[in-house]
C-alpha cells in the first residue's frame, strides 16, 4: 500500500520508507526509552512536530540528528587535521608547580 500525501510506504514484509515516526517508534528505532526521548525533546536535541498533544519525528530530521550525534573516528579526524579534542589535552591550573 502506498500513500503519496504523507509517503508511508508499506510493504507485505511491514513498514518501509516511513516518513514520520511516533515516540515509541522512535524509541524502539533507537534503542532508547521514550522517557529519554522526551527529555532530549525538552532540552530541544530532537526536532519534533507537536499536533495537538502528540509528537511526531520526520525521518529527513531524524538523519540530520543522527548525522550531527556521530563521531568521527580517529582516521577522519587525522585526514581533517583536527587538533587534539580538550579532554585530552591537560588543564594549565591542573598542572602542580
Amino acid at each position: 500500500m502506498k500513500h503519496s500525501a504523507n509517503k508511508i510506504q508499506l510493504s507485505e514484509g511491514g513498514e518501509k520508507g516511513r516518513e514520520f515516526y511516533t515516540v515509541s517508534q522512535l524509541a524502539e528505532l533507537l534503542q532508547l526509552t521514550e522517557m529519554t526521548i522526551y527529555r532530549m525533546i525538552s532540552r530541544g536535541e530532537l526536532p519534533c512536530y507537536v499536533i495537538g498533544r502528540a509528537k511526531r519525528f520526520r525521518s529527513s530530521d531524524l538523519e540530520n540528528f543522527l548525522a550531527s550525534c556521530r563521531m568521527p573516528t580517529a582516521a577522519e579526524k587525522k585526514s581533517k587535521g583536527e587538533k587534539e579534542s580538550p579532554e585530552s589535552v591537560p588543564h594549565p591550573r591542573s598542572q602542580d608547580g
